[in-house]
Formats: structure tokens, sequence, C-alpha cells
């Protein structure tokens, strides 16, 4: 395929997204995914958000790594409910994110941030070791 071609078939395949993440709310169990950000909404997201001195998780990736997750999160994720994904109102995220426990955050984080940072990167080496191999198929 062209490169105009491939652009073509990305733009109609659907977002990625995380496996499901159990948050407790009232002592109830619910689940949120999350699908990767466009790259302008991310990078946008990562330019507004400094990395803050001394925090080793911001030296490490250039930004503010919590308020950049923190932040994409209300745009990306859905409540599964009934075996369907629901949007929250901007007003539930606000008081989801505070009422969510430290390994709760940390499992949000970290499905957030592997769909918009550490997936891609691990794509795009397995391309070029698949290029670099002879072969021009497309990794997956």
């Amino acid at each position: 395929m062209s490169f105009l071609e491939d652009l073509k078939v990305a733009k109609e395949q659907p977002r990625k997204k995380s496996d499901p993440v159990a948050v407790m709310v009232n002592e109830a169990l619910y689940e949120l995914v999350f699908y990767r950000a466009d790259g302008d909404v991310w990078a946008d997201c990562v330019a507004r958000h400094p990395a803050r001195p001394g925090a080793i998780v911001d030296l490490r990736y250039g930004y503010n790594f919590n308020a950049v997750v923190l932040e994409i999160a209300p745009k990306t994720g859905r409540l599964i409910e009934d075996d369907a994904e629901v949007e929250l109102p901007a007003e539930a995220w606000a008081d989801l994110i505070p009422a969510l426990s430290g390994a709760e955050i940390g499992s949000v984080t970290d499905a957030i941030w592997a769909l918009n940072e550490w997936d891609p990167a691990q794509e795009i080496e397995r391309a070029k070791k698949a290029l670099k191999a002879g072969s021009r198929k497309k990794s997956s």
C-alpha cells in the first residue's frame, strides 16, 4: 500500500483502547476504559504541563506526568455500564478523580500512558525491526 492508502485505512480504524480498569466508588466495583487520544490533543496537553522540578517521573518523560494523564482521562475515558460504554460528564470526572485511591489512580494513569506513549513507541520499534529484517509487512 502507498502512504496515502495506509493513511486512509488508519483513519477508518477504531481508536485503540485500554483493558478495563477497575475502580471502587461507594464500595461498589466499576470499570473504566480509555481510548488513545488524538496525537495533537496529547501533544497540546503535554505542552501545557511542564515537568515539575525534582519530580523523577516528570524528569523521565519531560512533562508533568500526573497532570497530563489526569487531564486526558475525562476526554478519553468511558464507564462500562451494562456492557455499554458511557461517557461521563465533566462534573463526574471532577468528583471521581479525587475519590480514587492511589492504587486506582496508578491503574488509570498506567492505562492512559501505555495507550499514548508506550504502545505507539513499541509499535514503531517492531516496525523498524521488521524493516531491518527485510520485511515490509506491518507490525501488529
